[in-house]
């Protein structure tokens, strides 16, 4: 990226900063940055009443400028360790109790997921599996598959909310997970 494209990019960040500012549709705003640049976009919001907290990755070297630092109304320096803490993200640890939304069985889910996995082979399970092994992430075809039949069978046609999604996609990782255990 050349000098140029990095100045608007700055200047975007100022402009959306201002503008959310005057028109009061943010009360804070976090700045994952630390480039001096920004310094009047702050100022500006703050004019606003806008309270403006300063984020900085540590790396080796100077990652923030230090008049920034000194306008944002408070700084935090996040290490690697922070951010492992913050993207470490297991399957295991969520408690799908939490997540069943009301007027579903979690037995009904359940089984529709079995019959939905049951047209597929271990083979392909294993794609699966290997494909959300490093992002969690279920396939898109997938995914799309099996929320269609969920609304089909159990909902009637009718939309699926957040929480219906978050839970079946939380049963169906489980799912998969225990098809091929191992794996």
């Amino acid at each position: 990226m050349h000098n140029g494209s990095k100045k608007g990019v700055d200047s975007l960040i100022v402009t959306d900063l201002i503008t959310l500012a005057q028109n009061k549709a943010i009360s804070d705003a976090i700045l994952l940055s630390g480039d001096e640049d920004l310094r009047v976009g702050v100022q500006m919001a703050q004019i606003y009443g806008v309270r403006v907290h300063l984020l900085g990755i540590e790396f080796d070297g100077t990652a923030q400028s230090f008049l920034l630092m000194q306008e944002a109304d408070t700084c935090s320096i996040w290490n690697s360790k922070d951010i492992i803490q913050i993207l470490e993200y297991s399957v295991e640890n969520e408690q799908e109790d939490y997540f069943i939304p009301k007027g579903i069985s979690k037995n009904e889910v359940s089984e529709l997921l079995d019959d939905i996995l049951n047209h597929y082979s271990i083979e392909e399970i294993k794609v699966f599996q290997e494909y959300m092994k490093y992002s969690n992430i279920i396939p898109r075809d997938l995914d799309g598959r099996v929320l269609c039949q969920f609304r089909d069978k159990l909902k009637e046609g009718n939309l699926l909310s957040e929480e219906e999604k978050m839970f079946v996609r939380l049963l169906l990782r489980k799912k998969l997970r225990e098809k091929c255990p191992g794996t």
